[in-house]
């Protein structure tokens, strides 16, 4: 996601912007609701014939479908696949005796998994126990498991996932008002446009499902309805990992829906963030990457023939890698790169981290952030020394941290990471 990466993206001589391929559909944000709203995140997809193994710790399940008016009670642990378009569960004992231990729906329509009425109110997949129901649906053969959750039972086990134990109370608490604001928005941009409102992982939030950790839930529960808003619609809560100590505006980081440039989440504007504590002490608020020639060059050839940009797909040896505009804080927001045969284009800075890091031997994080200067090593490598790790955009986690350290409640940090938003109880 947008969540932070470690507690726990032109021929001749003119030049060609490529823009962010994230850009979010241009939704107004929404208003915050009276009630408490039930979340849909895609936990995990399984090859339909694999199945899903699904438990509870009481050892019953109920299963339904609506539309059909089908349903049963079934004992786990359980398997159901997809077989023949059928969804077919198969029960591992039978405390009833008899038949065959297998429960057939039609595979047309989704399929509903819950606990029972007067049990714990979670579901069990693998090894995880999730909070709330699942809800099984066919892709191309394949298994989509989308967990129905209540928000307020979903959030402790993002906080869980996103900020480290031994953390402070009020970072926990700054967290949870920036995660439940982001979840509304996402909800609202999704709500009529697919199954899910969010995927669990780096893609939207990660999320562990249930969890016990203290923090997390006090941190959601003495925060409970508490979203930030900005004439009278709630702020996406983008956060990230460490900002290097130099924010991002929303539109050079995260996506280009204009009704997301607003006041809370252009912190790029306002200069380099000093004074107040902010990540000086992360281990990620600096980094240093070396990257061969050859190396650095296919990467970006194969970003540029992903994006059909035959130009950047003949791109020879690079001559130039250059900080070509930067924000008022003095984060890079564009790159000029240019090649010995005069090949010369624009890259957001964003952009070029996720080129980077999706086109690596191993596809990982080694960039950590956009905002890095790049230079020659001796050995004719391109050696880049960046700040902070994410997108720097919102809340920057680290800095949280240290200003809960110097005894900075939760509001006052979100005051500082989202200038100009208000705390409002929505329910």
């Amino acid at each position: 996601m947008l969540a932070g990466g470690e507690p726990g993206t032109a021929m001749e001589r003119a030049t060609t912007a490529v823009k962010p391929s994230n850009a979010t559909a241009s939704r107004p944000r929404p208003v915050p609701p009276r009630e408490e709203p039930t979340v849909r995140v895609l936990v995990g997809v399984s090859p339909g014939m694999e199945g899903v193994s699904l438990d509870h710790p009481q050892h019953f399940l109920w299963l339904a479908q609506r539309g059909t008016g089908r349903s049963a009670t079934v004992s786990s642990p359980l398997t159901v696949r997809l077989q023949a378009g059928e969804w077919v569960a198969t029960e591992e004992r039978r405390p009833n005796g008899g038949g065959d231990g297998r429960i057939v729906f039609p595979a047309d329509r989704p399929l509903e998994v819950h606990p029972l009425a007067d049990a714990k109110p979670v579901v069990v997949w693998g090894r995880t126990s999730f909070p709330g129901s699942l809800v099984l649906h066919e892709d191309q053969g394949r298994v989509e498991v989308v967990v129905h959750v209540g928000l307020e039972s979903y959030l402790p086990g993002v906080l869980a996932k996103e900020l480290f134990p031994g953390w402070h109370a009020e970072a926990y608490r700054a967290q949870a008002v920036a995660a439940r604001s982001y979840s509304l928005v996402e909800m609202d941009r999704w709500h009529d446009r697919r199954h899910y409102d969010m995927v669990a992982g780096e893609r939207n939030q990660a999320w562990i499902g249930e969890t016990t950790r203290p923090q997390a839930l006090s941190g959601v529960k003495s925060t409970e309805g508490q979203v930030l808003t900005f004439d009278g619609a709630v702020v996406p809560g983008y956060y990230s990992s460490c900002c290097g100590g130099v924010g991002a505006n929303v539109g050079d980081s995260v996506n280009s829906n204009p009704f997301h440039d607003i006041a809370p989440l252009q912190s790029g504007n306002h200069g380099p963030r000093t004074g107040a504590a902010c990540c000086e002490s992360a281990s990620v608020r600096t980094w240093s990457v070396e990257l061969g020639e050859t190396d650095m060059r296919n990467r970006l050839r194969e970003w540029g023939r992903e994006r059909k940009r035959p130009d950047i797909v003949a791109l020879g040896r690079i001559i130039v890698i250059e900080r070509s505009r930067e924000n008022a804080s003095g984060r890079a927001v564009q790159y000029t790169i240019e090649d010995a045969g005069g090949v010369r284009f624009t890259i957001d800075a964003e952009e070029f981290r996720r080129a980077l890091n999706a086109y690596g031997p191993s596809g990982g994080r080694s960039i950590r952030s956009g905002d890095f200067l790049a230079g020659r090593t001796r050995g004719g490598s391109w050696r880049l020394e960046g700040r902070g790790f994410g997108h720097g955009c919102g809340l920057c986690q680290y800095g949280a941290q240290g200003m809960a350290m110097e005894g900075a409640t939760a509001s006052h940090i979100l005051q500082r990471y989202y200038p100009g938003a208000s705390l409002t109880e929505a329910w």
